[in-house]
């Protein structure tokens, strides 16, 4: 699962694998660029869809489908690659049951199935992300 890191993480993680690279040649490049791509993909969607990504965000935090034991703040990065591929897909969502699919299949393409569950499991984040929508006004 690739996640954001800070500015410094990322410095320390490029450092970490240059010092490597003899060892771990070609992966190490590609590990790179895979977080290069999806930090650029995830600033894109923000860009196009703030504020709907804190909102879209808070509703992931607010639900914790995946159980961290306590409500996650608002602002809390966790769910943020669920978010960006929500968002991503917005465009062709036109129900409920549309967006439904879309978070189910969102947590599957970063968990593994046995964690993420059945669908049915995500029904009251997409019925309160489809609210969300609806109340945007771009529904």
């Amino acid at each position: 699962m690739l996640v954001p890191l800070g500015r410094v993480a990322m410095q320390a993680l490029t450092k970490w694998i240059s010092e490597r690279d003899a060892e771990y040649g070609e992966w190490a490049v590609r590990v790179l660029e895979c977080y290069a791509y999806d930090e650029r993909e995830r600033e894109a969607i923000v860009e196009r869809f703030d504020p709907m990504f804190n909102g879209v965000r808070g509703v992931l935090c607010h639900h914790n489908p995946m159980q961290f034991g306590v409500e996650l703040p608002r602002e809390y990065k966790m769910y943020d690659s669920q978010v960006q591929g929500i968002l991503a897909r917005r465009p062709d969502v036109r129900s409920r049951q549309e967006v439904l699919r879309t978070v189910h299949e969102e947590f599957g393409r970063w968990i593994v199935p046995e964690i993420v569950g059945e669908m049915q499991r995500y029904s009251s984040i997409a019925q309160d992300v489809w609210d969300f929508y609806q109340t945007d006004g771009n529904a």
